[in-house]
């Protein structure tokens, strides 16, 4: 081919176009959707999980207050270690946030006792010295709160 068929044949060609750049905003909002549908669900299946879970250490309660007040009578457990583990029981077992004076909804009419119980688990929990003592009435009062 000779310089003037190439001219020519230039000349004939004709003009390249890109195409138009593609367009980026579908996609990201598409994967932004996903992502947040993933995360929705997600949180859905955590909660449901976390109030499963908590349901069955209520269900658990009974069975470990036996345990405690086992290893309390043993020896192996002495007050303070007993009132703390007795006070998270009565919490996860009856469902409170916070282990309070309020008396909790299921034990209406027991506010008096379950004052005095509060009471006697702080006194052994955070005084070094106190002067209240576990005994077996604890441990069936606990009993019978965990059935309400």
């Amino acid at each position: 081919m000779n310089e003037q068929q190439l001219e020519q044949l230039t000349l004939q060609l004709a003009g390249i176009e890109l195409p138009p750049a593609p367009n980026w905003w579908t996609l990201i909002w598409t994967i932004t959707g996903l992502v947040m549908a993933l995360v929705i669900i997600g949180l859905i299946i955590w909660r449901k999980n976390k109030s499963r879970s908590n349901k069955s250490l209520a269900e658990q309660a009974p069975r470990r207050l036996a345990q405690i007040q086992q290893q309390w009578l043993s020896g192996e457990l002495n007050q303070r270690t007993t009132a703390y583990q007795l006070a998270t029981l009565l919490r996860i077992g009856l469902g409170l946030k916070q282990l309070d004076q309020h008396t909790p909804a299921q034990l209406a009419g027991y506010e008096i006792e379950w004052q005095a119980m509060i009471q006697n688990l702080q006194q052994l929990r955070y005084q070094a010295d106190s002067k209240a003592r576990l005994d077996e009435q604890t441990f069936s009062t606990i009993r019978g709160w965990l059935k309400c």
